[in-house]
């Protein structure tokens, strides 16, 4: 208990035993001395009891303090150890031939993280557990949450899988064409990269679900190098395939990640650059989410790609709020949208919220195409007909399909034919 309130409850004290000394002197015809003894006796009581309560709450709380700093330790050796294992697998990987620049950027924050623990652990910072994880530590706040071992051992090795997949080219590209309606003749192919697992889930699944692996290629800071790798891919499956020559393009993803990475995006915007031609054949797609994070740098580099040609789409668009006069501004020319939100949501006309199925002649108005994704049943595709839209996308005309790799190997051969895996193929 602090001085001030020990004064103040004096005060109050003295106070009682003075209105009750008088009360018990002029009306009970008590001695004043023994209403004092008696008066004195009880504030004697309650200051005691309130002493050792306070002294009891601060025990408490320094008992509490004790264990937050025993746990804040053992999580942060706990990590260490993490890394450490981390970082002896991707120095191993480094070794590899053509793998360093792949793992390069991910080694070098793993070992910035490791120092900067080992700093704390010796000035004995005082931070909750919860504060010191970065974006490449989450999996810290997962094992504290997983006291089991089997959950425990799962999540450490999370944060190794990605990178090992990287250096052991369980990375595959895939491809979903994006198809005319109604006639359903492919006009653009979706490129993404998918992991392959060790076995496949209890679904069946022989690789992890799409946002998944997006979500731990960002945790992982691996974004930018994927972004990447589809693009150097797809580029060179182009030329494979009559590069501006065919009518059948690819749309690719663009994470704001890779805006934000100086380095990366120089070796992206110096790639497309020598790749002019193929403007007409090559969408860069940018996920609505990322595209309101951006900031100004970011927005700067992504005009920059739109300066260059080429044509830009905004993908996994669940805001139907989009003004198309300011999106077709900054050169994009596709929407993405799923055919669920196209037939059941609202959008903004610039009067209000109406339905959504105008969306396709709004965004013609502005020279920019409506995608309709996850068409996934036939009376879907025809409702989608229905509002006009021109293109679609979903596992109702081909689930994604991986690329083999004879045709990204051979990135000269403008007349390879594609592969059995996958449904690229020329226009005739």
């Amino acid at each position: 208990m602090s001085l001030v309130k020990r004064i103040l409850l004096a005060v109050a004290a003295v106070l009682i035993i003075a209105v009750v000394g008088f009360y018990a002197t002029s009306l009970l015809g008590i001695s004043a001395l023994s209403v004092l003894l008696v008066c004195a006796a009880l504030v004697f009581a309650v200051l005691v009891t309130v002493t050792l309560f306070s002294q009891g709450r601060s025990l408490q709380m320094l008992r509490k303090q004790s264990r937050d700093e025993a746990g804040y330790e053992s999580d942060i050796s706990r990590r260490v150890s993490q890394l450490s294992a981390q970082i002896d697998v991707l120095q191993s990987a480094t070794r590899q031939p053509d793998k360093s620049d792949v793992l390069s950027s991910r080694l070098d924050h793993m070992q910035g993280e490791m120092a900067q623990l080992r700093r704390m652990m010796i000035a004995g910072e005082k931070t909750k557990p919860h504060l010191v994880q970065t974006e490449q530590s989450a999996d810290v706040a997962a094992d504290t949450e997983a006291p089991d071992a089997e959950r425990t051992e799962s999540n450490s090795a999370s944060g190794i899988a990605l990178p090992v997949a990287v250096s052991n080219d369980d990375l595959r590209l895939h491809l979903q064409p994006i198809v005319t309606l109604s006639d359903r003749t492919p006009r653009f192919f979706q490129a993404t990269m998918r992991l392959r697992l060790a076995k496949p889930d209890a679904q069946g699944e022989s690789h992890m679900p799409q946002p998944e692996f997006v979500r731990m290629a960002e945790t992982g800071g691996l974004m930018p190098l994927i972004d990447k790798k589809v693009l150097f891919m797809s580029v060179r499956m182009l030329q494979a395939l009559g590069g501006d020559q065919q009518s059948t393009g690819l749309l690719c993803s663009l994470s704001r990640h890779t805006l934000s990475d100086g380095r990366v995006f120089s070796q992206i915007y110096d790639f497309l650059d020598a790749n002019r031609r193929l403007t007409k054949s090559l969408v860069l797609e940018l996920p609505q989410h990322g595209y309101r994070e951006m900031k100004r740098a970011e927005r700067d580099r992504l005009g920059q790609l739109a300066e260059l040609g080429y044509e830009l789409s905004l993908g996994d668009v669940a805001d139907l709020t989009v003004d198309p006069a300011v999106i077709a501004a900054q050169g994009f020319r596709y929407l993405s949208v799923q055919a669920a939100i196209l037939l059941h949501g609202d959008m903004d006309d610039g009067n209000g919220l109406v339905p959504a199925h105008g969306l396709a002649q709004r965004m013609a108005q502005h020279d920019i195409t409506v995608i309709a994704t996850q068409v996934d049943r036939e009376n879907q595709a025809i409702s989608v007909i229905d509002t006009d839209v021109s293109l679609a996308r979903g596992v109702l005309f081909s689930p994604p399909r991986p690329v083999k790799r004879e045709l990204l190997e051979n990135s000269s051969g403008a007349g390879s034919q594609p592969s059995d895996e996958t449904e690229v193929r020329k226009a005739s």
